[in-house]
């Protein structure tokens, strides 16, 4: 019987979150979740165990929540999906070609020419798989 590993059923942890660094003659230094002082407004942010600090550059609490919404929604593999797909759509609607979609039309056609042209296609394989 399998075993499950502990660590696999855990979920990930991400989060995103505004807090101040106070100015050191600022009446509310100690509290970092004080919203409404006009000292420096920081995000720190924990994806995947690895936590980075960066400087939301406003003192504004609403601007700073702002860019953490869009981190979080960036890190969404549901709208990730859907950024990709409208990019592709928007790709398809202007005629633009990936290369892996130009490599597999080539191989298809290659396929059905001369030998030397088969030759050319089994190497391509390296470089266009045929589920790309």
């Amino acid at each position: 019987m399998h075993e499950l590993k502990a660590v696999s059923l855990r979920p990930k942890t991400q989060t995103v979150s505004v807090y101040t660094r106070h100015a050191a003659e600022c009446p509310k230094k100690g509290e970092p979740l004080w919203r409404r002082c006009k000292c420096t407004k920081y995000l720190y942010l924990l994806r995947d165990g690895k936590n980075k600090t960066i400087a939301a550059r406003t003192r504004s609490w609403e601007k700073a929540e702002q860019q953490a919404q869009e981190i979080r929604e960036s890190w969404d593999p549901v709208k990730q999906k859907l950024r990709e797909l409208d990019e592709l759509k928007q790709a398809q609607e202007i005629g633009e070609v990936t290369i892996a979609y130009a490599g597999s039309a080539w191989r298809t056609l290659a396929s059905s020419h001369t030998a030397v042209a088969r030759d050319v296609w089994i190497k391509s394989a390296m470089v266009f798989p045929l589920n790309g």
